[in-house]
């Protein structure tokens, strides 16, 4: 049974993960725009070392949420399947009721949340060949050292599609049922862009 505050508590646990993203997506585009130019020229090996350190963790915070593995605690893909399976809780289905009288956009049943998760792993699964190189950079070069680790080169336009997706899931899965939205994409307070601006 998915009980409320287990959902809550996934809620708690994920949001940190796409605060990561979305700061080290944002730096990156900002790494890349051709403002930094002159950053890039006149502090090389910072430059290096950020950009480095950007995609360090987004690939292993991507990774944490797209990781269909049995010893990865808190996945989307885990959650989607118990939303799928396992029937409500008390407090979550007295929410749904609760719903039925608001005009915005939120799940005012359980079979509108299937639905919802059915639609979002289909776009999970259009975006597997990303996610599979994400999780191999994940084990054999951030998080581990391998000898002859597999060539992969992730384009940033497919990393901001799965940021993006991962800030969907997140605002699907849990916002669409505590009517609560987070705009983890509004970064400018936390990343680069004043730091670079100022160099």
């Amino acid at each position: 049974m998915i009980k409320e505050l287990e959902l809550r508590s996934w809620a708690n646990d994920l949001n940190p993960v796409l605060f990561d993203i979305n700061i080290a997506m944002s730096n990156l585009h900002i790494l890349q725009h051709s403002n930094s130019k002159k950053f890039m020229v006149n502090h090389h090996d910072v430059y290096l070392n950020l950009w480095y350190q950007q995609n360090f963790i987004l690939i292993t915070q991507l990774a944490k949420l797209f990781s269909d593995n049995k010893n990865q605690k808190r996945n989307i893909i885990k959650l989607c399947r118990q939303y799928k399976s396992e029937p409500l809780d008390v407090y979550i289905n007295k929410l749904l009721l609760e719903n039925k009288a608001k005009t915005n956009n939120v799940y005012k049943s359980r079979q509108e949340i299937i639905n919802s998760v059915n639609e979002l792993l289909i776009e999970i699964e259009y975006n597997k060949t990303t996610i599979e190189k994400i999780i191999d950079l994940r084990d054999e070069v951030f998080a581990h050292t391998d000898p002859n680790p597999k060539e992969h080169i992730i384009k940033i336009e497919d990393l901001t599609k799965l940021s993006i997706l991962a800030n969907k899931i997140y605002n699907d899965l849990f916002g669409k049922i505590f009517d609560e939205y987070n705009h983890f994409q509004i970064t400018e307070k936390h990343d680069l862009r004043s730091i670079i601006e100022n160099c």
